[in-house]
C-alpha cells in the first residue's frame, strides 16, 4: 500500500498555518507508524525529514537529531535512495539540524554530499542549489571561513535571482546572511545589504501567506539589531496580522 503522501503534507501545512503544533506533531507521527507498518519507504523518508524540520524550528534537539540520524543511517547505503535528489534534500536537512545545534562541522560534509549528488543529477542553474549554497555558508561561516562563507552567499544570490519574486524571500535572507559576515566597521556594506533584504521582502507580488509571516518573524529581529527599528516593527505588525488571519480559519 503507498500513502497518499500529498494529502499528508497538505494536512501539515494547514495545522502549522493554524500554529497547532501539537496536533501537527500527532499528525507526523502517526503517519511515519503508518509508513513504516505498510512498507512505504519513500513515505516514511518524507515524513522523517518533516520531523526533522518540525523539531529544529521548535527547538528540540534531541527528536531533531534522533529523526536526521535515522533519515541519513537508513536511507544512506539504500540503492533506491542514496543517489537521488530525494537523498540529496535529505542530507541538506540533515545538515541543518546539525548546524542549528551547534555542529556546523558535521554539517558540513552533509552539505558537500548533497552537492556531490546535486552535480550528478541537476542542471547548474537549478534553483535549489540556492537553498544548499546559502545554507552551506552559514556552516562555513560558523566555522570562520569567512572568505569561502561569502562566496557560497554569492553563488546563492547568482542561482536565485533569475527566478525573480519567486525567490525573494530567500535572497533577502541570503542578504541579511551576508550582514553578518562583514565587519562592524563597514557600515555602508551592512547598509546595502540591509537595504536589498528590505526591498524584496516587501515586493508586493510576493503572497501574503504563512511562510511570509515566518520570514518576517524571522527577519524583523535582524533589521533591529543592525538599528532598523522601522523597517523591525513594520515587518513584525505584518506577521502578525497574517497569523491573525490564519487563526481564525
Amino acid at each position: 500500500m503507498k500513502i497518499e503522501i500529498d494529502r499528508v503534507l497538505g494536512r501539515l501545512d494547514r495545522l502549522l498555518a493554524a500554529k497547532d503544533y501539537s496536533a501537527a506533531e500527532a499528525h507526523l507521527k502517526y503517519w511515519l507508524g503508518e509508513a513504516e507498518a505498510c512498507g512505504d519507504k519513500a513515505a516514511r523518508l518524507t515524513v522523517l525529514n518533516e520531523l526533522m524540520g518540525f523539531y529544529r524550528r521548535g527547538g528540540s534537539e534531541e527528536s531533531a537529531r534522533r529523526y536526521a540520524q535515522a533519515a541519513i543511517e537508513g536511507y544512506g547505503s539504500d540503492n533506491d535512495f542514496c543517489n537521488t535528489v530525494f537523498f540529496a534534500t535529505t542530507c541538506l536537512n540533515a545538515a541543518t539540524v546539525y548546524k542549528a545545534f551547534g555542529e556546523p562541522e558535521r554539517a558540513l560534509p552533509l552539505y558537500e554530499r548533497c552537492r556531490s549528488i546535486y552535480d550528478r543529477k541537476l542542471e547548474p542553474d537549478d534553483v535549489r542549489y540556492g537553498g544548499l549554497y546559502n545554507n552551506m555558508g552559514l556552516a562555513l561561516a560558523e566555522l570562520g571561513r569567512v572568505d569561502e562563507a561569502r562566496s557560497a552567499f554569492d553563488a546563492a544570490i547568482s542561482v536565485q535571482e533569475p527566478f525573480g519574486s519567486e525567490t525573494a524571500l530567500d535572497r533577502a535572507i541570503t542578504w541579511l546572511n551576508i550582514c553578518d559576515l562583514e565587519e562592524a566597521e563597514n557600515s555602508e556594506a551592512i547598509d546595502s545589504c540591509i537595504e536589498k533584504a528590505y526591498e524584496l521582502i516587501i515586493d508586493p507580488s510576493i503572497p501574503r501567506d504563512a511562510y511570509y509571516a515566518f520570514v518576517c518573524e524571522k527577519c524583523a529581529p535582524v533589521f533591529g539589531f543592525y538599528g532598523y527599528f522601522i523597517y523591525e516593527k513594520e515587518l513584525s505588525e505584518e506577521a502578525g496580522e497574517i497569523n491573525k488571519k490564519y487563526e481564525r480559519i
